[in-house]
């Protein structure tokens, strides 16, 4: 691995360059940066890099004294200098004085930096007498192994120092503070789901607070591969960690312009065996942050509950019972906001809030189906699963939101359904089958009720909705026995009188061609 030093009097410039590309995927690696000459030229003697980047016009030392000192020194660095259209005359002094190559410092891309990166790994191969360089620990690969033990939470701390010592951290394991950091990702409503961050924003993040703590020696930073756009920022004790926290963020919202949460570890939590605490108090934050939204500073404690009292999850159902007919859709979003506020009034982890939206949902669903609407439908209206988008929802906010819309998509989607139905009939002959399943009804007898001749019935059914009377009955009570399902306290048994079967063992024999279980393997692998 190839140590590079970077040196330009701008901050936003250096950090642009190091977000460039992944040096270590390049067998290099950024060990300094330096504001001026005479800083670089300290750091230089200090750590010997192999490749010096560095603009020509900075205060103090330019880069062309830089090179010059370099030279009187006899330091072995290749160098590559950074100029501007109208400083040619500045290059060619600098190649003078021993720069290897060059870079246009506002319009280079990222093919350009490998290719002088490139060129300049051949002369330093051709100086040392190698066809290549030899094997090295990659730093890239160091700090993700750093990250995931840190996550396993089964290293010592001693173990984890050793590992850190190659990445040249200056925080010791045995006495640390950390911060969680997370960007917070933009919700389209539209589509229902986040943008993520895309790879040259996360590595910006990562340069930027990077730069901001090795200025000072007081820290490091580590990505996280799960959860995505997460990382821990590892400080030394005796710092202010909320001004630390409120510094951070306040420099990646002013040049990056998004909102970023941070979890503030308790000292206790991370001190010898604390570490391994740490998952639990990724958990912890996660549920922070769902609860009270993005952009927040959090301290955490002990994680909350993972899941909320049987009496307060059917509660949570309850809501749902104002509703009487498709026209009441728009009363979704009111319902959801109460339920959250019971949500954040309890303190409920964001597991816990999340598998009762996903149970409100199925019961809308459900609900949707009584009315003549169909979800597989309502998902390609949309383009994608909705059940999906709504367990990845990272706040409760945003659930809300996802709420709102589905209400509107869903009473567009059954206005749409509903005008497609030719004939009133049977249209009545599915609110007969949805309102008396649980009876022994057949074909003759909604024929019957809707005043058809039964013959001229099951033609028209099938044209009409897609199935036969006998498999629409069918599907729409096995939709009725999986919602039952969920409820350990009823018997199954039980379930299939509810649902039209008072045969068990008939009702178990449907069920499992009509799902590909028994009601006792689904129950089974149903959450608690």
């Amino acid at each position: 691995m190839l140590k590079v030093i970077i040196v330009d009097d701008e901050m936003l410039v250096r950090i642009g360059i190091k977000s460039t590309i992944c040096w270590e995927d390049y067998g290099f690696t950024v060990i300094a940066e330096a504001s001026s000459g005479e800083e670089a030229l300290q750091k230089i003697r200090e750590l010997r890099p192999d490749v010096l980047l560095t603009d020509i016009r900075m205060p103090k030392m330019d880069g062309i004294e830089l090179l010059k000192q370099i030279e009187a020194e006899q330091i072995p660095i290749e160098s590559i200098i950074m100029s501007c259209y109208n400083e040619f005359e500045l290059v060619r002094s600098a190649m003078k004085y021993g720069a290897s190559d060059y870079l246009l410092k506002l319009s280079f891309k990222e093919e350009d930096l490998l290719a002088v990166l490139e060129r300049v790994r051949k002369k330093i191969l051709a100086r040392r007498g190698q066809t290549a360089l030899s094997p090295q620990t990659d730093s890239h690969a160091l700090r993700e192994q750093l990250a995931r033990l840190l996550l396993e939470g089964g290293a010592s701390s001693e173990q984890l120092d050793r590992l850190a010592a190659g990445l040249n951290f200056c925080v010791h394991f045995s006495n640390m503070a950390v911060l969680i950091l997370s960007a917070d990702p933009a919700f389209s409503a539209s589509g229902l789901q986040y943008e993520p961050l895309d790879t040259q924003t996360q590595q910006l993040i990562l340069n930027m607070v990077h730069d901001q703590l090795s200025g000072h020696l007081c820290g490091n930073i580590l990505p996280l591969q799960e959860p995505r756009d997460h990382f821990l920022v590892l400080l030394n004790p005796g710092l202010d960690l909320l001004q630390m926290a409120n510094n951070i963020t306040g420099r990646l919202r002013k040049y990056l312009n998004l909102p970023f949460s941070v979890g503030i570890l308790d000292y206790s939590c991370c001190e010898a065996d604390g570490l391994r605490q740490l998952p639990q108090q990724l958990t912890a934050f996660a549920s922070l942050r769902y609860i009270k939204g993005p952009g927040g500073i959090h301290s955490l404690g002990g994680p909350p509950s993972q899941y909320p009292p049987r009496q307060q999850r059917l509660k949570a159902s309850r809501w749902l019972s104002d509703i009487h007919g498709i026209a009441d859709f728009p009363k979704i979003p009111e319902i959801i906001r109460a339920v959250s506020a019971q949500m954040r009034s309890q303190h409920l982890s964001r597991d816990a809030c999340q598998q009762i939206f996903t149970e409100m949902f199925y019961h809308l669903s459900a609900f949707f189906q009584t009315y003549g609407g169909n979800i597989n439908g309502l998902n390609e209206m949309c383009g994608f699963p909705l059940a999906n988008r709504l367990s990845s929802l990272q706040f409760l906010s945003d659930a809300e939101e996802w709420f709102r819309v589905y209400a509107v998509l869903a009473e567009r989607y059954w206005q749409e359904c509903s005008s497609q139905w030719k004939r009133s009939d049977i249209l009545s002959a599915v609110h007969y089958i949805q309102n008396n399943y649980q009876k022994p009804i057949s074909a003759n007898t909604a024929a019957k009720e809707v005043g058809i001749s039964s013959a001229y019935f099951s033609t028209l059914f099938k044209q009409e909705t897609g199935l036969s009377f006998t498999e629409y009955l069918t599907e729409f009570r096995m939709e009725k026995a999986r919602q039952l399902l969920e409820d350990k306290s009823i018997y199954i048994y039980e379930i299939g009188d509810r649902v039209g079967y008072p045969d068990p063992n008939y009702f178990c024999k449907v069920f499992k061609r009509c799902t590909g279980m028994s009601p006792a393997a689904y129950r089974k692998k149903s959450k608690p």
